[in-house]
């Protein structure tokens, strides 16, 4: 059995007269990795610092292990003035060198160490941060947002860092992806109560889905029999021969325990983008344009048009100029030098990192959304929109002044939102957001009928959204040939470091491969794969009908110990599925590979 790190019994805490948990005991031991779920505002961050001791329970008792060795990413820096990463990270229990290397796969370059930290952008000091953690060499992680600012691939180096992390780690984050793939047990805040259930946050979901139906049924079975006392009691109450019988039935529904149906886990957020204004065919027409930064360039000889209604993800390494590009389109910075035309009519808003320092702070929220507002766009039309980026109530006569970083950040993607443009540019708009928000996102901009540019380093939203993809390397910007599950691939198998390379051209179906993998003589190999595949698609066939009934049998089962059983049951099943989808996938590209 798995050493406790540390446990919370009994624990309840309130802030003025919102109560956000009461009764709860939950337990974290050696080698979990969980992921921590729940609406924002329902005490995941509060539930950290009460971990870590910076708050405390209004009740109950926080139990930590001898053994128990904290590790918590700050949001807040935590060095000195002129400190570099090399001193800042000099002297923790890892070795220094060690550090180095893994803050290299990071994308810390060997100068970034000497440059003081104050100097380095948002996401280079995170990655500082997570070395430092790192380095603490804690048995318990507590990451609350790690992957903000982080590009997709330091990102991916941080998440195959985690899978094969040895402790344990608590883990707050938007991207459902990360979540989904790190973790397995997950946490949930719900209703003033917190639940642990061994699986990552989709299995978590499905069984906390199949308890709310199993309630339901359970409820309604309840309802009805009460229905039947009462009645039966009005009926023959005031009769002499039934009355005594009529008083049992009575008590019969008193000593009945209530069943409660809590609201369906996942809130129901819905975001609705105004109708952007019609705009010509041509959204931008570039010409051999040059953007950077005074006498500096970032990207150059870039010639393309971008039409209307396109959705394209902008990717690439942090600092390959993907923010520039954006900018660029933007009019924020004008061309260096080639020919850049902004298409008829067409109306651009830009959402950036430093967009939330233009907000009027004397302002409240609900001033500060209609400012410059269209004319077309309605009352309730502002208030929906508030409301899905968690402003509501009270909360909108708050002053600018008084909000966290996050906070306005919101209320500047909010006032971008309602506005009709017929353009929409977006640099990393899910940062802030949780994950059910990030969803709603997705889908409003998936349907949105203008164009839509944008970086994300959120897989599951950049794969919803882009119809196209945009690789900037090496001062170039050019259409990826493939689809942007191809390019998340070509990263993962790490064929890109020398992307631009003769040995590396583009195959047919977008992945970059070199051309040494591919060897003559390939059918039994072939042969081999083709039999693995059906293999794998028998046994996940398999799978899918046992896990239907396995369902079955949990819904239909009154005993809570055998419904437990049929519930680990359907976990391990589930697993094997999934590896069975791994194994399909793999053979399926090597076959892809060999055509």
């Amino acid at each position: 059995m798995a050493m406790n790190l540390l446990q919370i019994q009994n624990g309840h805490k309130s802030f003025a007269t919102k109560e956000l948990f009461k009764d709860i005991t939950v337990s974290v031991n050696l080698g979990e990795h969980i992921g921590v779920v729940g609406a924002n505002g329902t005490g995941k961050t509060t539930f950290f610092k009460i971990l870590i001791g910076t708050n405390e329970l209004d009740s109950g008792q926080v139990i930590r292990s001898k053994e128990l060795k904290l590790g918590y990413l700050a949001q807040e820096d935590i060095w000195g003035k002129d400190e570099t990463p090399e001193t800042f990270l000099d002297g923790l229990e890892k070795p220094l060198w060690e550090l180095k290397d893994l803050g290299n796969k990071l994308g810390l370059t060997d100068e970034m160490f000497s440059k003081p930290l104050n100097s380095l952008s948002g996401g280079y000091r995170m990655r500082a941060k997570l070395l430092y953690l790192i380095g603490e060499n804690p048995n318990l992680l507590l990451l609350d947002e790690p992957t903000n600012y982080l590009d997709l691939e330091s990102l991916l180096v941080l998440e195959e860092f985690l899978v094969n992390y040895e402790g344990a780690f608590l883990l707050i984050t938007h991207d459902h992806e990360f979540l989904k793939k790190v973790t397995n047990v997950t946490i949930g805040f719900q209703n003033k109560k917190v639940d642990k259930i061994s699986g990552n946050v989709d299995f978590y979901f499905e069984q906390k889905e199949l308890q709310n139906d199993i309630l339901e049924k359970q409820k309604f079975n309840q309802d009805k029999k009460k229905k039947q006392l009462k009645d039966f009691a009005d009926k023959f109450g005031a009769k002499a021969t039934k009355a005594k019988q009529a008083k049992s039935k009575l008590k019969q529904i008193d000593r009945m325990e209530d069943i409660e149906v809590p609201s369906s886990f996942v809130p129901k957020v819905t975001i609705k983008l105004p109708t952007p204004v019609r705009s010509g065919r041509f959204t931008f027409a570039l010409d051999n344009v040059s953007f950077g930064y005074g006498d500096k360039t970032i990207i150059s000889e870039l010639s393309m048009n971008i039409e209307r209604g396109d959705h394209i993800a902008v990717v690439g390494y942090n600092g390959a100029g993907k923010s520039t590009f954006l900018k660029g389109l933007a009019s924020i910075l004008k061309p260096q030098a080639g020919e850049f035309k902004v298409g008829q009519n067409n109306e651009i808003s830009y959402f950036g990192q430093h967009v939330p320092e233009e907000l009027n702070l004397k302002n409240s929220i609900i001033d500060e959304l209609y400012e410059d507002l269209n004319s077309e766009i309605t009352d309730q039309m502002v208030l929906d929109i508030a409301g899905a980026l968690m402003f509501s109530g009270d909360d909108l006569n708050k002053k600018i002044s008084v909000l966290s970083g996050g906070e306005k950040v919101r209320v500047s993607l909010a006032k971008i939102l309602l506005r009709k443009s017929s353009c929409l540019l977006l640099d990393e708009p899910t940062n802030h957001l949780d994950f059910y928000t990030v969803a709603a996102l997705a889908n409003a901009l998936k349907k949105y009928e203008g164009t839509v540019i944008f970086v994300s380093h959120d897989r599951k939203f950049v794969r919803d959204i882009a119809k196209k993809v945009l690789l900037v390397n090496n001062g170039k910007l050019e259409l990826y040939p493939g689809t942007y599950e191809e390019y998340v691939w070509s990263l993962q198998k790490g064929i890109l470091s020398n992307l631009g390379s003769k040995d590396i051209p583009a195959s047919p179906n977008g992945a970059w491969v070199k051309k040494e993998t591919r060897k003559p003589n390939n059918y039994k190999k072939k042969k081999e794969l083709e039999k693995a595949l059906k293999r794998a698609e028998t046994q996940v066939k398999n799978c899918d009908k046992k896990i239907n009934e396995l369902n079955e049998k949990i819904q239909n089962e009154a005993d809570i110990n055998t419904k437990m059983g049929h519930i680990a049951e359907l976990e391990k099943v589930y697993k094997v599925k999934d590896e069975n989808e791994e194994t399909w996938l793999k053979c399926q590209e090597e076959l892809e590979e060999l055509s």
